[in-house]
């Protein structure tokens, strides 16, 4: 990836719901082959990381609810991905 470039991607469907919750873009979801889920960001990796860095380490603080949402807007991103393909 180029110094700056803002296209973090991520296969792990919980952390990309993290990521969304401390308010990254998600934009778009791809499909591999093998049935994996890719899902894009509008960010470099470098802040995609550091917020990844703070969960890990238990600093991150987002509220439950906007992870639940975030959880929720992923799975109907996914829904709506996977019908768009069988059209």
């Amino acid at each position: 990836m180029k110094h700056g470039q803002k296209n973090y991607s991520s296969k792990d469907f919980y952390l990309s719901s993290c990521l969304i919750a401390a308010g990254l873009n998600l934009s778009n979801i791809t499909q591999s082959n093998n049935g994996y889920f890719l899902f894009h960001f509008d960010s470099s990796e470098k802040e995609a990381l550091d917020i990844l860095d703070r969960h890990w380490s238990g600093s991150l603080e987002i509220p439950t609810k906007d992870f639940v949402e975030a959880i929720y807007q992923l799975k109907n991103r996914m829904r709506v991905s996977l019908k768009s393909h069988e059209a």
